[in-house]
């Protein structure tokens, strides 16, 4: 009975082991997810930044433009 107990507790063992790896193996793959859509968010947030300030460029050009008609015509 001693042995077969030790094969008992040894089997929940390595079963409780292939568990921790699984899970492991789910954590690895969920770090990869949340790492491909972080970069995307990146990336999209400096697409926006320029293109903010490429508005904000052409709208102060226009109030330039603006201004030089107004004072010099």
């Amino acid at each position: 009975a001693p042995a077969l107990d030790l094969v008992a507790r040894r089997t929940r063992g390595e079963e409780d082991q292939r568990g921790r790896v699984h899970q492991l193996h789910d954590v690895d793959d969920n770090i990869g997810k949340s790492r491909k859509i972080m970069g995307a968010m990146v990336r999209r947030m400096d697409r926006n930044k320029w293109i903010i300030g490429l508005l904000i460029a052409l709208l102060v050009l226009a109030i330039l433009v603006v201004l030089y008609f107004k004072f010099v015509h």
